[in-house]
């Protein structure tokens, strides 16, 4: 690898680290604002209902809590990925430790799927509970983002076995010399 491509993956996963470390800050603070200030879930994704969000503060903690897991996932994605680049602008990019944490995002990733759909549906019926019979909701949706974590997930997940098996080739021939 030459030096000029060194230093540019250097750089960039610097930034990409950085980057993640700020998410991981801001994306529970995010969510915590949302629910304790914001909380207006959009009634195209949520259903007519919830044009008016969440009526008191039990209402806003049980969003919270059930916008906990896909947040959950959602860090622990960002906690491998910045793992990664720190490995990346350290030089080390084919090994074991490496393989890893591409390996934990890509299931991050797969795990992303189901965790927003869960979160999704029952946010749905947690927030139509106080609703007269007849109007309360369970939906249930999955978006084109979600079908794409999944796609990529499931690729991510392949490339790091690939780079295991080819690390793991890499130590046997390292063991010849």
């Amino acid at each position: 690898m030459t030096h000029d491509l060194s230093k540019r993956i250097a750089r960039l996963s610097a930034a990409t680290k950085h980057a993640a470390t700020a998410l991981i800050i801001l994306l529970p603070l995010g969510l915590a604002a949302f629910w304790l200030v914001l909380a207006e879930p959009d009634p195209a994704r949520f259903g007519p209902s919830f044009a008016h969000g969440p009526d008191n503060w039990s209402e806003r903690a049980v969003g919270f809590g059930i916008s906990l897991l896909p947040a959950a996932v959602a860090l622990y994605a960002l906690l491998h990925l910045r793992r990664l680049f720190v490995f990346y602008e350290q030089g080390f990019y084919f090994t074991a430790a490496t393989v890893d944490c591409l390996r934990r995002l890509a299931w991050a990733s797969i795990a992303a799927v189901p965790a927003g759909i869960l979160a999704g549906s029952a946010l749905s019926a947690a927030l139509s509970l106080d609703n007269p019979p007849g109007a309360r909701e369970l939906s249930i949706a999955i978006s084109s983002g979600q079908i794409l974590a999944l796609f990529a997930g499931v690729v991510l997940l392949i490339i790091s076995w690939v780079m295991r098996d080819a690390v793991r080739l890499q130590e046997e021939n390292a063991a010849f010399v």
